[in-house]
């Protein structure tokens, strides 16, 4: 992922995530997120609020909401990659 968000359009990681993840995934992957900047010591500025996501379209924005502005503004401040866990 870090590798890829800064070469590559959103909309083509949003369809790429829509596609090889469950629901209940992007789902696990969203809530850990929130988590993650909840218990900052401090929250960093800009940060969106979390909205739940209901609908036909629900993974989809879901993945919108995760790599657009939160993913953005936790890249920015550098308070992301190192804490994500290795890749499997």
């Amino acid at each position: 992922m870090q590798n890829c968000y800064d070469n590559h359009p959103k909309a083509n990681l949003v369809n790429n995530v829509v596609a090889l993840f469950k629901d209940e995934e992007v789902d696990v992957a969203k809530a850990w997120l929130y988590n993650f900047v909840d218990n900052m010591t401090t929250r960093p500025d800009g940060i969106p609020r979390r909205i739940r996501r209901q609908g036909d379209n629900k993974k989809k924005q879901d993945c919108e909401d995760l790599l657009g502005d939160l993913i953005v503004c936790l890249i920015m401040r550098n308070l992301i990659f190192h804490c994500l866990p290795p890749p499997i």
